[in-house]
This record gives C-alpha cells, structure tokens and sequence, in this order.
C-alpha cells in the first residue's frame, strides 16, 4: 500500500510537531504551571465590594424609595477598616461608644446597609481639609431610631456588629 503524498506531507507535519513540541516541553510545563496557578489565584480571589457612588446613580431620593418602610441615612463609621468588611445588604446593630465614659450603647438594631460610598483610596479621610476620618456608610434605619443615630453619630464613636 502507497502513501498518497496528502498522507506523507501530514506525517511530516505530524513528525515535526512532536519533534517541536518535545523540544520544548520544560517551557511548555512551565506555561501551563504558570496559567494553573493563575487560575487558582483568580478563583480565590475576593469578590470586589459593592459600591454605591457618592452621587450619581442609586443614591439619593432613588436610594430611600427603594427602601419602603426605612429612612435612609449616611454615617461615618469611625473604624474606616472594619466598614471596609460591610458589603450592602448586612444588617447591623450601630453601637454608639461615649468618648468620655466609654460606655456602649446600641442606638439601632438591625440597620440595613443600603450603601457604600467609594472610599476615594485617601485612608479613611473625607478630604484633606475635613479633617473627618472612618467610612461613610449609608444605611436604612426605621423612623424612630433617625433621631438616636444622628445624634450618636455627631456625639460618639460609631462601630457596629452583625445582628441576628
């Protein structure tokens, strides 16, 4: 049986592959350790938090009428690190903490999270001449715990924890 030269020219081509293919296998596992562990570390990466923007799209009126039954309202949480672990949607308990006396109270159960306003990559800080540090966090509260938590977080240190 003869070889038509079709069937000589792909065993050539196939011959030269594997001889290329061989010759190169160090560089070829090191690619394919490379892009597993690639793959691996993307696959464990955190998810980006949500954002909401400061202004512009969902903030605002738009933010509270999405809410029924809430009234929206931002705080600045003084620990900029530990609001950076809130993601929207958490419910909390806003612990307001006396400078002078130290003493904790909580100032309103189960508050929703209904934004996070980008943190500017400025470390915590509004704006260099605020002198204003921690997060801003905008959050759902019901109309009676408006007036305790604007109050405390004008007055005291502002942290949280997850409620139940």
């Amino acid at each position: 049986m003869e070889l038509t030269d079709l069937e000589l020219w792909r065993d050539r081509a196939r011959r030269r592959l594997c001889r290329h293919v061989l010759g190169h296998r160090r560089l070829l596992a090191g690619l394919c350790a490379g892009l597993a562990v690639l793959a691996v570390v993307s696959a464990l990466r955190p998810a980006a938090p949500t954002t909401v923007a400061a202004a512009g799209r969902g903030s605002g009126p738009g933010l509270a009428a999405s809410h029924p039954g809430l009234t929206v309202l931002p705080v600045r949480l003084t620990d900029a690190d530990t609001a950076a672990l809130l993601r929207v949607g958490d419910r909390v308990d806003l612990l307001a903490t006396d400078s002078q006396t130290g003493e904790t109270t909580v100032v309103c159960a189960g508050a929703l999270v209904v934004g996070l306003p980008r943190a500017d990559g400025n470390d915590g800080r509004n704006s260099v001449t605020s002198g204003l540090t921690g997060r801003l966090v905008v959050i759902g509260v019901p109309p009676g715990a408006v007036e305790p938590v604007t109050s405390a977080s004008v007055r005291d240190f502002l942290s949280y924890a997850y409620a139940h």
